[in-house]
């Protein structure tokens, strides 16, 4: 997954929720942009949510799935990039 995909994502105004796609199956729901980051390195980004919070490299994110999106809209490599 591309570091700049996750932040365009992150930084979208109006932002749209979304959830991180790992390569384990997990989904990571990001439903408001405060709940991500992205490390000074790039190599890293945090997910928060209400019970914890999660270092997690970018290579083991697959895919960003937009939560309000018509048909689950996903951008990763098994999908084009800006495609509706």
């Amino acid at each position: 997954m591309d570091i700049e995909e996750i932040r365009s994502a992150r930084l979208a105004r109006p932002f749209n929720p979304f959830n991180l796609v790992l390569v384990d199956g997990r989904e990571l729901v990001v439903d408001k942009a405060c709940y991500l980051t992205i490390s000074p390195t790039r190599r890293f980004v945090t997910h928060s949510s209400s019970e914890r919070f999660e270092g997690i490299p970018v290579e083991r994110i697959r895919a960003l799935r937009f939560v309000a999106a018509p048909s689950g809209h996903t951008i990763g490599p098994d999908s084009k990039a800006g495609a509706a």
